[in-house]
């Protein structure tokens, strides 16, 4: 079975991956009009924060996806197309699993664990507050987004309607002091770091120095292994010299001690 995957302006692959965990194939849609007719579909949205980074225009740009969406929804209606909405802020992959299997159940497998929304960040929940009071049409998308039959209840779940009080609680001032401290403890806990590692460089950079003066010294004690050799066979060749020309010597002796004779010799003969 292969399921299409819908997702404008945002990374579909958390839902394509915990379908392809249930041995699913998958097919990301370009555009929504290349869906086929026989296919389960699959389209993806997700909360405000999830939309922050590709908000730089926070009226215009940032609804975008939402409007998108929105259009999409309003063209499929009550095709005989099976499709439903998929939030990627808060979505059960056993549920999504359960429905991609059989489209036609009223609704889908109920979970064993709730789905719950994750609490944002204290500094992208001040972002997203911000971005909501300029932009009021997009908390309207979303939530008119979330409260669409095919959407919330088949994962089993409320719509997200209370998620500018979330928003609020995430980037209270207490909450905020407190991302403040963390922030400031990790920027000490880098500094350390940072401190550490320029020590463990400079141990290195001595380390390198040690070893190149070994490699010296291994260098020089093999040349002057070479060199005690190169002498040692010199002695032995001096000494070899030394027993020949000794040699050579009682050779000369000997020679004269017999010239000496025979000089003797035929001096006696001729005297006779």
């Amino acid at each position: 079975m292969e399921v299409q995957i819908w997702a404008p302006g945002i990374d579909g692959e958390p839902v394509a991956a915990g379908l392809r965990g249930a041995r699913l194939e998958v097919q990301h849609l370009p555009e929504l009009e290349q869906a086929s007719g026989d296919q389960p579909l699959v389209l993806v949205y997700t909360d405000p924060v999830g939309l922050l980074d590709g908000a730089a225009d926070a009226g215009s740009e940032g609804a975008n996806p939402y409007q998108a969406m929105l259009s999409a929804v309003c063209r499929l209606g009550e095709q005989t197309l099976p499709w439903r909405l998929v939030n990627l802020a808060c979505f059960s992959p056993p549920a999504l699993v359960a429905w991609c299997v059989d489209p036609s159940q009223t609704l889908s497998a109920r979970p064993d664990v709730p789905v719950r929304f994750a609490c944002p960040a204290p500094l992208e929940a001040l972002l997203a507050r911000h971005w909501l009071e300029s932009a009021p049409g997009v908390l309207h998308a979303y939530l008119h987004l979330e409260r669409h039959p095919r959407s919330a209840a088949l994962d089993h779940r409320s719509a997200d309607d209370t998620y500018l009080t979330r928003l609020e609680e995430a980037s209270s001032p207490a909450a905020l002091a407190q991302a403040r401290c963390r922030g400031q403890a990790m920027e000490e806990q880098l500094t350390r770091f940072d401190a550490q590692l320029q020590d463990l460089h400079r141990v290195e950079l001595e380390n390198q120095a040690l070893r190149d003066q070994l490699l010296s010294l291994e260098l020089e004690r093999d040349r002057r292994l070479d060199l005690e050799l190169t002498v040692q066979l010199t002695e032995e060749e001096l000494s070899q010299l030394n027993r020949r020309i000794s040699l050579l010597e009682e050779l000369v002796r000997d020679g004269a001690a017999a010239s000496r004779q025979v000089m003797n010799c035929l001096a006696q003969a001729l005297g006779a």
